[in-house]
Parts: C-alpha cells; structure tokens; sequence
C-alpha cells in the first residue's frame, strides 16, 4: 500500500480538537503510521488572519490519491468546512504518496516544513 503525507490545519478557537479527531478519522480510513503533535503558525498567506493550529500525519492506505483526496475533502464537509470562508474548521490536503510531491505550495508552505520537521527530526518518523 502506498503512503501518503497529509496536511491538516484549523483556525478556529476548537482547532487542536478538530486536528485529533481528523487524525482520528484517518486512523479509522488507513493505517495512521504516524502523526505529529497539534503546533500553531501564523496564517501562511494573509497575517491579518487567525493562527492555525496544525499537524502532519502519514498513512498507508489502498485508495489511489484521486479517491483519498475525494475523501479528505468529504471529510472537511462532514466537519462544516465552507469553501472560501475565513473560518477554517478543518483542512485536509494530500501532499505527498511516497516520494512524490502532489502538492508543490502547501510542501513548501512553513507549517508544512515545520510539521516536516517534526516528524523527521523529532524522532517520531524516519523514512
């Protein structure tokens, strides 16, 4: 089964709750072979926006990227997500499968390389 590397933020006051229980989910979806720790950063494109809370996390799963990221995205609207609001309850993106980078912005993104960060050099995940 491939892995695939997802990104996963919130802006809202509950996000760090939204973040675990995503996580949750994609445990349920795949197999969860790691995720970081709940971090903030600042909103990557406008300051004037809320901190996000944010995490990394890597699974196995069967699914081809079209259909997980279908999923995801079925996810973030279970969850209330509103396409184009302000107010982010839960963000999902498919970033990488294996050594393949899908999602060239969000890879070089500051809260994806901190969460990057986490997971390789934190010991919580070494390729």
């Amino acid at each position: 089964m491939p892995r695939y590397i997802i990104s996963l933020g919130s802006n809202i006051q509950s996000g760090a709750t939204e973040i675990q229980t995503a996580i949750e989910w994609l445990a349920g979806l795949s197999e969860l072979i790691a995720s970081t720790p709940v971090y903030s950063t600042p909103d990557a494109y406008d300051a004037t926006k809320p901190c996000y809370a944010n995490a990394i996390a890597v699974i196995s799963c069967r699914l081809d990227a079209e259909k997980l990221t279908a999923s995801l995205k079925e996810y973030e609207a279970s969850r209330g997500r509103v396409a184009g609001s302000k107010e982010v309850v839960i963000d999902l993106d498919l970033v990488c499968r294996e050594t393949e980078i899908l999602r060239h912005r969000d890879y070089s993104a500051p809260y994806f390389v901190e969460g990057l960060y986490l997971l390789t050099s934190g010991g919580i995940f070494n390729r």
